[in-house]
């Protein structure tokens, strides 16, 4: 008597959409804009010519940057109060800051643009270029405690010491660092709350299939031929 019910067109068009539609992009704007803080403080980083302020003898107000790597004479080292060992320390700390901006670059990218290809995807949901630019600030603040400990080494005339302390520059490489950490537990965040949006979906999902099973029970039972009642007999 009654019409079997079919599944809702909503169910239907979901499960088509999963198996033959194209994959959601899910993008992590959160996470992208604290890699874009990374991006900036390194780029700030190495433009920042207070890296070291030295003190003692001709050296006292002096200042030690990046800046140092470039166009600096092997005779004017000394009154510099730098060595040749710090300029190549200098150097590989540039290098590191160049690289940590296009790790934070390159992540800021896919958490944009949201990329479901299979390797793009694992480096998005696991956040790798920021996790790359974290250990390279540590990097970089671990050669700058070793160029301090250098130039506490040189010696000017009548044995004078020269002493230094972090500048400007090292917190912002703290910061970059600081700001890395936020963006990977953001993408980390994400994936826990796609884990538990998933649960969810499938929980309803089966709820409203077993709604659906119990009704086309329901409607079997209406198509049973009516049973006619015992012959009177007397």
């Amino acid at each position: 008597m009654f019409p079997r019910t079919h599944l809702p067109y909503s169910l239907h068009s979901r499960r088509h959409r999963r198996r033959h539609g194209k994959p959601e992009y899910r993008r992590n704007i959160p996470s992208a804009f604290f890699g874009l803080v990374v991006t900036g403080l390194f780029a700030v980083t190495m433009a920042e010519p207070n890296w070291f302020h030295l003190s003692g003898g001709i050296c006292t107000g002096k200042h030690i940057g990046l800046y140092t790597i470039f166009g600096v004479d092997k005779s004017q080292l000394k009154s510099a109060c730098i060595t040749p060992m710090i300029i190549t320390k200098l150097r590989v700390c540039a290098a590191l800051c160049f690289m940590a901006i296009i790790t934070s670059m390159f992540q800021f990218s896919l958490d944009v643009c949201g990329a479901n290809k299979k390797g793009l995807k694992c480096l998005r949901r696991n956040s790798a270029g920021n996790i790359v630019s974290v250990l390279l600030a540590i990097v970089v603040m671990l050669i700058c405690y070793w160029i301090t400990v250098d130039i506490s080494e040189i010696r000017l005339q009548g044995n004078i010491i020269v002493t230094s302390r972090l500048d400007v520059a090292f917190y912002l490489i703290i910061g970059a660092g600081i700001a890395a950490i936020v963006a990977t537990s953001l993408s980390l965040l994400q994936i826990t709350c796609e884990k538990q949006e998933r649960r969810q979906h499938s929980r309803g999902s089966d709820m409203q299939l077993q709604l659906i099973q119990n009704h086309e029970q329901e409607s079997d039972l209406h198509q049973l031929p009516p049973i006619p009642p015992p012959l009177y007999e007397p």
